[in-house]
């Protein structure tokens, strides 16, 4: 068993088998066992959008209507796109400026109902779309409130919308400046980020969860580098807004992350730390990110100096994204050095579910009752939408 498993992981290093592996979960999450394993090699993964015919360069993040539909923003173009389940494109939607339909900084999208809506983080506003037209424009709250005290903090523009028109919002204080007494729940330490449920009006209803300060990565100073191989603490919310998964972004010197699962009621169904060896950092790939960081553009005085002092940290985080389903699944990819993409996947009680294995051209952007979106990169880094289906 142990010789048949070592060819599977095989098949998968030399490239032969391209699709998706899923696997019952090992103690190492590159362990395969393949007596546990189901491998998802095309043809059974189906292209619906191919970027390279339809002109795309980015897909990230689609959004998926409960009809099936999916929205793709593209945020350096400045427009939205709509399309069926099958990958037929219905519509698109918007281009850069200042006026009604017209975006600058593209930041959220979904669906609420029938109608899409995209969020702009610099017009500060969420426009209303309905198969391919505009309906309205409104301002986001910029503030929030809870209760009747006059105390307020800064909003951010939508990240997801509820069927009765509940908007989810990121929480912070002004700079280092403390919570409200009211806002319970907050963390003492400070520098945290609230996600909540509020009205239009900026009230606040429900405290969702916390989370630490998200630019812990990005110090600051003179040579703005970012600190090698950091993850903030991550946050990921379901298409509908009706789940929201926080883990842990710090580097724990035992290994493993902290998961929390919530309703957008508020209730906490799962919370618990998450056991996963430790992932070292090779000296090869932090050559290979210093000479990424030495390839920007535009850089600062002082830049390729700082790259230079920059230490090789021993281990990777745990933890290096999140994605969570409509129906509260989550899946939160490892990080580590193997020739395949890595995910463990949770139950929104937090029940551990078969790890999901990928090539490293393909990467999970959503999960659906029955089947899996993946982008998928050719060898010209040219992006494809992938529908995987899956028992």
């Amino acid at each position: 068993m142990e010789r048949k498993g070592a060819d599977l992981v095989g098949r998968i290093r030399r490239g032969v088998t391209a699709g998706a592996l899923v696997s019952c979960l090992a103690v190492a999450p590159t362990t395969l066992h393949a007596q546990d394993a189901i491998t998802l090699a095309p043809p059974s993964g189906r292209v619906l959008i191919d970027g390279s015919s339809q002109s795309i360069d980015l897909i990230s993040a689609p959004a998926l209507g409960r009809d099936g539909r999916i929205l793709i923003a593209q945020r350096f173009e400045h427009y939205v796109a709509v399309y069926d389940g099958a990958g037929r494109l219905l519509w698109r939607f918007g281009r850069e400026g200042d006026g009604p339909g017209e975006f600058r900084r593209i930041v959220g999208a979904g669906f609420a109902g029938s109608v899409a809506w995209v969020s702009d983080a610099l017009h500060q506003r969420t426009t209303y779309i309905r198969d391919g037209r505009f309906v309205e424009s409104r301002q986001g709250p910029s503030q929030l409130r809870r209760g009747s005290t006059p105390e307020r903090v800064n909003g951010s523009p939508v990240l997801a919308m509820l069927p009765d028109g509940s908007l989810l919002l990121e929480a912070r204080t002004p700079g280092t400046s403390p919570f409200p007494a009211n806002w319970t729940g907050r963390d003492p330490r400070g520098n945290e980020v609230a996600i909540v449920r509020a009205d239009s009006t900026g009230l606040v209803t429900k405290i969702l969860a916390w989370t630490r300060d998200q630019n812990r990565c990005q110090p600051g100073g003179p040579s703005l580098l970012p600190v090698p191989f950091c993850r903030p603490p991550l946050r990921a919310i379901s298409p509908s807004g009706e789940w929201i998964a926080t883990i842990s972004g710090d580097r724990d010197p035992a290994g493993g992350f902290r998961l929390r699962i919530t309703n957008a009621d508020g209730k906490v169904t799962a919370e618990h730390q998450v056991e996963s060896p430790r992932q070292p950092v090779s000296r090869a790939a932090f050559d290979a990110l210093k000479q990424s960081y030495r390839s920007f553009v535009n850089k600062p005085p002082g830049f390729d100096e700082a790259v230079d002092r920059l230490q090789r940290p021993s281990y990777y985080p745990a933890a290096r994204r999140m994605l969570v389903s409509d129906d509260g699944r989550v899946a939160v990819e490892l990080w580590h050095e193997q020739p395949w993409q890595s995910y463990r996947i949770f139950s929104r009680d937090g029940a551990e579910l078969p790890t999901l294995g990928l090539a490293r051209n393909e990467t999970l952007e959503a999960m659906a009752s029955g089947y899996l979106l993946v982008v998928r990169k050719d060898e010209d880094d040219v992006p494809s939408l992938v529908r995987y289906d899956v028992p």
